[in-house]
């Protein structure tokens, strides 16, 4: 599948088992790859931007921007990620669900979240120097697990973001703007 162009490609019903395959420089943007296999493949330079990728398998697989810079709109809801790089250091993440995602020591470093649902994802341990995690660059922190997150140098504006059932223990939220935030069952 080196460089191969599956854009808005039909593939209902269709076996998505692309374990090992090497996807370096394809186009999969927009396309429905819900519940697909990656698992250990090569996406070197792939574009997933406006993919749905529900529930899909990634072990093993580097998702760093070395490897996938296209992730604008992607929705990873409940991604298996289970051993897989989680470099998203400078991707493009605007739009994108990341909701109810493991996402545990993911580096985000200078990402681009704006609009980006963490809705319930598992951040605990993720690092966001130089991100903006500000309500116009992230709506949806309900239920999200911040644990440990290393905010270091991150925009902290979390005015009027839902923050309701959050776990924020253990994180660093100094100069962190809450004004009109929800914050009920939030773990601070």
């Amino acid at each position: 599948f080196y460089g191969a162009r599956l854009t808005k490609a039909v593939l209902d019903g269709a076996t998505l088992n692309f374990a090992g395959c090497d996807l370096r420089d394809a186009d999969l943007s927009h396309t429905n790859l819900q519940g697909a296999d990656f698992t250990k493949a090569r996406l070197g330079g792939a574009n997933l931007e406006g993919a749905n990728l529900s529930g899909a398998h990634f072990e093993g697989t580097s998702l760093s921007r070395e490897q996938s810079y296209g992730f604008y709109g992607a929705r990873l809801t409940k991604a298996v990620l289970d051993g897989a790089t989680l470099n998203f250091a400078g991707c493009d993440l605007r739009d994108a669900d990341l909701s109810h995602t493991n996402l545990q020591g993911a580096d985000f470093t200078k990402a681009r979240l704006g609009g980006a649902n963490l809705e319930g994802a598992n951040l605990s341990g993720a690092h966001f120097e130089g991100t903006s995690l500000s309500r116009e660059q992230s709506y949806g922190f309900y239920g999200a697990r911040l644990t440990k997150a290393v905010l270091d140098g991150a925009t902290l504006n979390f005015a009027g973001c839902d923050l309701r059932d959050a776990d924020l223990s253990h994180t660093n939220l100094q100069g962190a703007d809450f004004t009109k935030a929800r914050l009920g069952g939030a773990n601070l």
